[in-house]
């Protein structure tokens, strides 16, 4: 019977066999390179939590709130803010001589504000947002409740819309079986 010889190793890979691997180190910023993320691993609730974010428009109130549904006036008394429009911030002064500060509302983002020296008041409702930390609050039932009526409205509107691909469609249709809503 013939013997079968093994392949020659390289020098460096004799050298490498023998050492043991490092432990991978927590990545901290210094170790990240630019352009790269770092993710955490994802629990099944922080994977409902990030499919309502990304339609969240379809199962929550909109935000931030109008005048009618919240009172940025009183927020702005709370906080000494007088508000102007645009046109008339330029005509008052930048501080009342009760203490109010002169401020405009930024016309692309409602409910914040801006003085004269460029300090930015975010008066929006905090507790409304839709963002990770007050979904993450919720149960997994309230979140399966909430993804079910974001995924219907969405298929529905989808629908409508003259054009849409198919496939954007039956994406939307096939995520609604997989998450078993």
């Amino acid at each position: 019977p013939k013997s079968k010889k093994k392949p020659k190793r390289s020098k460096k890979r004799k050298a490498r066999a023998g050492k043991s691997v490092k432990a991978a180190k927590p990545a901290d910023a210094s170790d990240v390179p630019l352009g790269k993320v770092v993710t955490r691993a994802r629990g099944p609730k922080d994977e409902l939590v990030d499919k309502v974010l990304r339609r969240w428009w379809y199962c929550m109130p909109d935000w931030p709130p109008g005048p009618e549904e919240f009172d940025y006036d009183a927020e702005l008394r709370k906080r000494k803010l007088r508000k102007f429009s645009n046109y008339e911030f330029s005509l008052h002064p930048k501080i009342f001589d009760d203490g109010f500060v002169s401020v405009y509302e930024l016309s692309q983002y409602p409910g914040v504000y801006m003085d004269d020296f460029g300090n930015r008041y975010d008066l929006r409702p905090r507790e409304s947002c839709p963002c990770y930390n007050n979904l993450v609050l919720k149960t997994v039932s309230e979140l399966r409740l909430l993804l079910k009526k974001a995924l219907i409205a969405q298929s529905k509107e989808l629908e409508t819309v003259p054009g849409v691909p198919v496939n954007v469609l039956l994406g939307v249709k096939k995520e609604m079986k997989d998450s078993k809503v």
